[in-house]
């Protein structure tokens, strides 16, 4: 028979470990003097109790005198003088004088107080309930499972469509929800149009009508320059009345009658667009748009002035046309990327191929033509998609594996592999409500396991009896327990409370 020693501090918990880790079925147990194991009569019994509960047997050794009076009550005969709840001899008080060893030497008289009696009610009321409650309610227990697995992989075809609210396995299809995200910023570019700027030659005409009619000129008629070279515009910049020629009668029969005089009027004219060239010397002569030259013309008896022009960078077409596409590009990927980050859960998958663009606002700071050396833009772009939940999805793959799984196995729902493509051609910039997808599955079966019923099942059971009755289900392999906090281990039992049983299912 194999003996060991303990250390004077070793409590029960600190003795039935040391014995479990010796892994002998006999043994001697030598405990030293003053040993914390003698403060009570139940902690000897409590070791033995315990190792007779896995097959052991144990004999105990001890030098101090203490020790082998409790040593001796543990035979049956004597044990019944322990008292259960206290630990104590239940001698008579005389039978306690006349033994030859005594059990307990007290250094001191023993008087029993008020505050002592308070304290025992205190400690019967309140910390013997309370430590019952943690006992029986508090330890937590996580039954690791390690289950026989084998490889399924399949390649299934269903539909994503917004018109349904659930999973329907018979027609393949599983909700497909919306999911909107907007994006804004500014953006400046170099203008690379032109235009002419520059101020317009002014100057005044006399106008001579050679009807014998008032001739009205308003304001805005063109005014031609006669010349067999470029013939330059001018316009009307007033409204003026030219007189009729007058014609003096002849003085006699015999003589003939005066030329007849001219209606003149004096007109201020302005060149129709910029330019120097339009700075003309005097004595040019005009044709006044709506008449002939033989009733109307102008001519201008001083030179006309004020006219200039220079080439300027204005704003262009292509310039819109390429800073609106370039903002609308950069904001499309920052719209995608707030859609994945921010707007969706974990849970929630987007197909990012369902994914349509659009301007909802868009304001240039230029017009077209408009001169500028810089064109800016302030866009806001919108991103809309499609996603679906991943729990859903698996519920419809599981429901369409089951054909594919033998009785008493189920697909696991850990460690699968899900690869999911869209088939249809989708057009970016028009809006989704339905898609195919081609859903590539690697998943593995495990036993068919209810953990509700296994959690009932199990509750406040030793944990020998769980390995027994979980190793006859087909495919469990091995199974191990951690208990929570970790010092109720000793008791060797399930929780009572299976609310306090976790099961985790691992693939060997």
């Amino acid at each position: 028979m194999e003996k060991i020693t303990i250390d004077i501090n070793d409590d029960v918990m600190d003795t039935l470990k040391k014995i479990r880790e010796l892994g002998v079925s006999n043994l001697i147990v030598e405990v030293p003097k003053n040993s914390v194991l003698f403060e009570n009569a139940l902690n000897l019994k409590l070791i033995r109790k315990e190792l007779e509960k896995s097959g052991k047997s144990v004999e105990f050794e001890t030098e101090d005198e203490v020790g082998k009076n409790l040593i001796e009550l543990l035979d049956p005969m004597e044990a019944a003088k322990i008292d259960e709840d206290t630990g104590f001899i239940s001698q008579s008080r005389d039978a306690f004088k006349e033994s030859k060893k005594p059990f307990l030497k007290i250094p001191f008289k023993f008087h029993f107080s008020k505050s002592l009696f308070l304290i025992l009610l205190i400690f019967i009321l309140v910390i013997v309930p309370l430590s019952y409650f943690f006992l029986k309610v508090y330890p937590k227990a996580k039954i690791r499972l390690k289950v026989n697995s084998q490889p399924l992989v399949k390649s299934e075809t269903v539909m994503l469509s917004t018109l349904v609210s659930s999973v329907d396995a018979k027609r393949r299809l599983i909700p497909g929800r919306p999911v909107e995200a907007t994006a804004s910023a500014s953006m400046e570019i170099d203008t690379t149009g032109e235009k002419t700027v520059g101020e317009k030659a002014k100057g005044e005409v006399t106008v001579v009508n050679k009807t014998t009619d008032d001739k009205k000129i308003k304001k805005g008629t063109s005014i031609t320059l006669i010349t067999s070279k470029e013939a330059l515009k001018f316009v009307a910049d007033e409204e003026v009345t030219v007189p009729k020629l007058t014609q003096e009668p002849a003085p006699s029969e015999l003589e003939p009658a005066p030329a007849p005089v001219y209606g003149k009027k004096k007109l201020k004219v302005e060149a129709e667009v910029f330019g120097s060239k339009y700075n003309l010397e005097d004595g040019k002569n005009f044709k006044i748009s709506g008449f002939d030259t033989d009733d109307l013309i102008a001519t201008n008896e001083e030179e006309f002035t004020g006219g200039k022009s220079k080439k300027v960078k204005a704003v262009s077409e292509e310039d819109k046309v390429k800073l609106s596409n370039t903002l609308f590009e950069a904001l499309k990927g920052t719209a995608l990327l707030d859609l994945k980050s921010s707007k969706l859960s974990k849970e929630q998958k987007l197909l990012e191929s369902t994914v349509t663009y659009r301007r909802l606002s868009e304001a240039f700071d230029k017009n077209i033509g408009e001169e500028a050396d810089k064109l800016s833009l302030k866009l806001t772009v919108s991103a809309r998609g499609l996603y679906y939940l991943s729990d859903e999805l698996s519920s419809l793959l599981e429901e369409l594996l089951k054909e594919f799984v033998r009785p008493g196995f189920q697909v696991s729902k850990r460690d699968n592999d899900t690869e999911v493509g869209v088939l249809d051609t989708i057009d970016p910039s028009k809006e989704v409500s339905e898609v195919s997808l081609q859903v590539k599955i690697k998943a593995y079966t495990i036993p068919k396991i209810d953990e509700s019923e296994l959690r009932a099942k199990l509750k406040g059971a030793d944990v020998s009896y769980a390995k027994d009755y979980l190793g006859k289900i087909e495919g469990v392999g091995t199974l191990n327990v951690d208990f929570s906090p970790r010092f109720v281990a000793f008791l060797n039992k399930l929780p009572e409370n299976e609310k306090n049983i976790e099961i985790e299912i691992e693939r060997e």
